[in-house]
């Protein structure tokens, strides 16, 4: 099976090194390794330049458009290539050498799943609590301009159609009570703008329940158990 590996960075030009060495040491070759430079301002550029590895494609964009914008980026160019299958990771993570074999083979004996997720590990053991550090005590929310909330989530959005091809992308929590002129429309036409497969293009619409479906799905659970 062709396969990608596809890594955006930012500025951890080290980091980055180390994480495309483990890429180019997986027992299973991919086809293509594609580095997608957000934007960077410190020695990436110049590195990945110096690079002459038949196999790596690297872009570099105009601006920084964030981890969703960028391996939303990442995607299309791997979709472009040909690839039939993608591993997408930051500049951080080190990749086993055996990650993308493991990873084939269970896409292989379970068709009908289309996402897997790997497990970081320090030292052997698995890390649960990864994505819930605080790296930044004084960080704090900030209010940021409509139309840049509407990019923000819409490029989740079409990551997660251009991998799982979903029919219905149901939307819920607090941005299903925004009007659908400020949200859902704008977001819906930026979604199947960048989805790759026009002919499978997913509806984008409101939870019947808004911002209490997640309530309510949590006493559902209760009275199933």
């Amino acid at each position: 099976m062709k396969y990608s590996i596809v890594i955006v960075t930012y500025n951890r030009c080290d980091l980055l090194k180390e994480c495309i060495t483990c890429a180019l040491q997986q027992t299973i070759v991919a086809t293509h390794i594609v580095v997608i430079d957000n934007a960077c301002t410190d020695d990436t550029d110049r590195y990945l330049n110096s690079l002459s590895i038949p196999q790596l494609v690297h872009y570099r964009l105009d601006h920084n458009a964030g981890g969703a914008g960028g391996f939303y980026e990442g995607l299309k160019k791997a979709h472009e290539l040909g690839d039939e299958a993608h591993i997408i990771i930051d500049d951080d993570a080190m990749l086993s050498k055996d990650f993308a074999e493991q990873l084939l083979d269970k896409a292989r004996k379970n068709p009908e799943i289309l996402a897997f997720a790997g497990a970081v590990k320090t030292e052997g053991c698995i890390v649960r609590d990864h994505r819930q550090r605080m790296k930044r005590p004084g960080f704090r929310m900030e209010k940021i301009p409509l139309e840049e909330y509407q990019k923000e989530l819409s490029y989740g959005l079409i990551s997660l159609s251009n991998i799982l091809f979903p029919e219905v992308i149901c939307l819920g929590g607090g941005v299903s009570s925004a009007d659908s002129d400020l949200l859902l429309d704008p977001v819906r036409e930026l979604v199947h703008k960048g989805c790759f497969d026009k002919d499978r293009l997913p509806k984008v619409v409101r939870a019947s329940l808004g911002n209490d479906a997640g309530v309510v799905g949590a006493a559902m659970l209760c009275r199933m158990a």
